[in-house]
């Protein structure tokens, strides 16, 4: 979601309209927590945009807003790393926040959480560059999972961006970014201006012949039971199921 604190639309030039901004990044932008953020050549700025993600749990379409709980499985943390200046040539936003890595998220996905009121915070090498609340979006998290599911079929793992509160601010060469929420957690990467050459690193083969759980990845499991660190949509579906399985709703 864009613009969805005034003062960050403030900052940026910008209004927030009567509907939200919507956008789409690729699964391919996804990494974990230390993993490093590429910041390619040539494409001017990039800056960090700290937020809370909202993890859908449920095949959704045109869920009603008092009905929003229900197919959401948790909430977990996003960086939502944007070229500024391609943002700004382009006028449209797909190609600024599409780059391989520009997606971190993680560390966890937390399913028991009200998240009307928690505070996020960005820091930069330790420096304080954003700080906000939830309960300062123009559009709540229930309107925003009505509007998008009425666009879209909503499918589990699927993940919305919320927005960011101001202060966004450019991602340099070996700074490292931490986005925090409060009862959720911390999740850190650091700029890194060397090539990307391999975005998915080789996965193993277990011993019953699945393919094994990549070291690292976007989420922790929350609780016993639900799996290890899951990288892609496709693998997160899979810990949904587990979590799901037997009735069990939160996991």
């Amino acid at each position: 979601m864009g613009l969805n604190y005034l003062e960050h639309a403030s900052e940026m030039d910008e209004r927030a309209g009567d509907d939200p901004v919507v956008f789409l990044k690729p699964n391919t932008s996804v990494i974990g927590p230390d993993e490093p953020i590429r910041l390619p050549a040539d494409i001017g700025r990039v800056d960090h945009e700290g937020e809370l993600a909202i993890v859908i749990g449920s095949l959704a379409k045109n869920v009603r807003r008092e009905d929003f709980a229900s197919v959401v499985l948790g909430y977990t943390i996003a960086n939502d790393v944007t070229a500024r200046d391609l943002q700004a040539r382009d006028g449209q936003w797909t190609r600024s926040k599409g780059f391989d890595t520009f997606g971190p998220l993680g560390p966890v996905i937390e399913t028991e959480i009200d998240p009307s009121d928690i505070r996020i915070e960005t820091r930069v090498d330790g420096d304080l560059r954003q700080a906000g609340s939830t309960n300062e979006m123009v559009h709540d998290i229930p309107s925003l999972v009505e509007f998008v599911s009425s666009i879209w079929t909503l499918l589990p793992g699927d993940v919305i961006l919320t927005g960011t509160p101001a202060g966004v601010g450019q991602i340099r060469d070996g700074e490292v970014v931490e986005v925090t929420i409060s009862g959720i957690g911390t999740l850190k990467n650091p700029g890194d201006r060397a090539p990307l050459t391999r975005l998915v690193r080789p996965t193993a083969r277990s011993p019953s012949g699945e393919r094994a759980v990549p070291r690292s990845g976007p989420f922790r499991a929350t609780r016993p039971g639900c799996g290890l660190a899951w990288r892609s949509r496709s693998s997160l579906r899979k810990v949904i199921t587990r979590c799901h399985g037997g009735g069990e709703r939160n996991g």
